[in-house]
């Protein structure tokens, strides 16, 4: 019965109604909040997580597609958002610890955002499929083979996407090398 009335609000939030999403954030905030909270100990790392959900969620509004239940779909997201999370922090205080970057000033992490940003745009101009195939590989953290599962593509086809994807991501932001290297270093397939 609760995942219909989602399932009301998700098709409501597709067709941009701001009431929807709002009903469904206002709804799961608290005990998504409670959820990412639990591994992270910050409530300002957990605000972050679950917004990113939610901002997702919008962006993605119109092509949106969720086959399991709608809270199922949001804790599973919060889950890949506080994995994500504590794999970049611990990244961090990796490289700070070998006195090679400190991350924390603020000029820093404004060049990581604008490369987030960026990298998104780049994704944009790829094919649909290529773009996807790499989202859920270095976003969601799905294997190859999971997204070959997935999306029926041969299990080489997708080793190729995302490698293709990398390379051209990588030529076509040189000007950040040292920062690609940071954000591709777990992109080996």
């Amino acid at each position: 019965m609760e995942n219909n009335k989602d399932q009301i609000l998700l098709k409501r939030i597709k067709d941009g109604e701001v009431k929807a999403f709002d009903a469904l954030f206002f709804k799961y905030w608290k005990p998504l909040m409670a959820a990412a909270f639990t591994r992270l100990k910050s409530k300002d790392l957990s605000e972050d997580v679950v917004q990113e959900v939610f901002i997702d969620i919008w962006k993605r509004k119109a092509s949106l597609e969720i086959k399991s239940s709608v809270e199922v779909y949001l804790f599973t997201a919060v889950k890949y958002g506080v994995l994500k999370s504590l794999d970049a922090a611990a990244k961090l205080e990796t490289l700070e610890g070998h006195g090679k970057i400190n991350f924390h000033s603020s000029d820093k992490i404004l060049e990581l955002e604008e490369l987030y940003d960026l990298i998104e745009s780049k994704l944009d101009l790829l094919p649909e499929t290529n773009s996807k195939i790499f989202r859920l590989y270095k976003y969601d953290g799905l294997t190859a083979s999971e997204i070959s599962k997935l999306t029926g593509m041969a299990p080489q086809s997708v080793h190729n996407s995302i490698q293709k994807t990398v390379n051209f991501l990588k030529s076509e932001l040189k000007e950040y090398s040292p920062l690609i290297f940071l954000v591709f270093m777990n992109c080996r397939i």
